[in-house]
């Protein structure tokens, strides 16, 4: 406890005397480098990491930036997969401008994740991993996240660790990358919430926004201990993360069934947590839980519509799971498989039922 009074007491101090140097001189401010600040950034978490409600910082936290990005550059970095034509144009290999594309190694036996890549033919495609040249035996796209699985005729790769991208918070500090030799230091500057839209119970629609906009599409996020926490989508000139959640399930699927197949219910619906505005008619004094409205608010031939729900139910819980503002429909859905049977408790007009349901594919 005297530690913890000793290290709060000398962040407070550096604080105040950082404010003071700032404001008499202005020298400090405009010698502060992304390094002082990003080394400022860690130690903040790992003063505050005893007061999180989840442990959701690396185990082996870095010691500085330098320490996090060399690391990262060291460790990681061999689980690229980089991606160029089958024939060089050059007699002693290949160039930086012919390269294609950059994934992730996924498996050890040689799946790889790419996303928002151009149409691949596995004939016209080598894949680099770790300084080897490999040929795809597979190409297969999810085309619910626009990510490219490719299975390389290999064993005993270099693997990319997963993290939490639906667990990413405001500030949190990621490396973004889309090539070996580029890595971006960024943060999370805003979280996206379908507010005041419909959302689809089958597609996760959580984003984070990331300070660095130039972030490539497509690129690869982690969180400082190396993990993927998901891609790079560009809209209204934002960097968004899709967190990694949205891809293991079609991975998972791959790699069981041989094919991409995902849990489906089927709904449409408003998130009244995170509605503004919405009727109190429509609420019925609810303030959270999953409105069924839109057109069709429930597709036909679906989960929902052999479950018997109707337009205007209210979904208030998944297996036991309660809709809130951190867990919303689609991101429970999106972790559950084709044909696993739920329970969902519903207000009716103001009537509460549960129903099952067996999800589709």
């Amino acid at each position: 406890m005297v530690m913890k009074h000793l290290t709060w007491f000398s962040l407070v101090r550096t604080i105040v005397l950082s404010l003071a140097l700032g404001a008499t001189g202005g020298v400090l401010a405009t010698s502060l480098t992304s390094s002082y600040l990003s080394d400022y950034a860690l130690s903040l978490n790992q003063i505050t990491q005893s007061f999180q409600k989840e442990a959701s910082v690396p185990k082996a936290f870095p010691n500085s930036y330098a320490d996090a990005s060399g690391r990262f550059m060291s460790e990681v970095t061999p689980s690229f997969a980089t991606l160029y034509p089958k024939n060089p144009k050059g007699a002693y290999g290949y160039t930086a401008d012919e390269i294609i594309k950059t994934g992730v190694v996924v498996t050890q036996d040689g799946w790889v994740a790419v996303h928002h890549a151009p149409a691949l033919n596995a004939n016209q495609l080598l894949v680099e991993v770790d300084k080897q040249l490999y040929t795809p035996a597979q190409i297969v796209t999810d085309a619910v996240t626009d990510i490219t699985f490719i299975k390389l005729q290999a064993n005993g790769l270099p693997v990319v660790d997963f993290g939490k991208g639906l667990d990413l918070s405001l500030q949190q500090q990621t490396f973004v990358s889309d090539t070996k030799s580029s890595l971006i230091g960024s943060s999370v500057i805003k979280e996206v919430w379908p507010q005041g839209a419909i959302s689809f119970s089958d597609v996760v629609s959580h984003r984070f926004v990331l300070g660095d906009s130039m972030a490539p599409w497509g690129s690869s996020v982690f969180d400082l201990g190396g993990r993927l926490v998901g891609f790079v989508e560009k809209k209204d000139g934002e960097a968004r993360v899709m967190p990694i959640e949205m891809m293991l399930p079609a991975l998972q699927s791959l790699l069981e069934q041989k094919k991409i197949v995902r849990p489906t219910l089927g709904v449409q619906y408003v998130d009244l947590s995170r509605g503004v505005g919405v009727s109190e008619k429509m609420r019925r004094g609810l303030r959270t839980g999953a409105y069924i409205t839109g057109r069709p608010a429930i597709k036909k031939g679906s989960a929902a519509a052999a479950a018997g729900l109707f337009e205007g139910d209210v979904i208030l819980s998944v297996n036991g799971i309660n809709l809130s503002e951190q867990t919303s429909l689609d991101a429970l859905i999106v972790n559950m498989k084709p044909k696993e049977q739920i329970s969902l408790s519903i207000d009716r007009l103001g009537e509460k039922k549960n129903i099952t349901a067996i999800l589709g594919e």
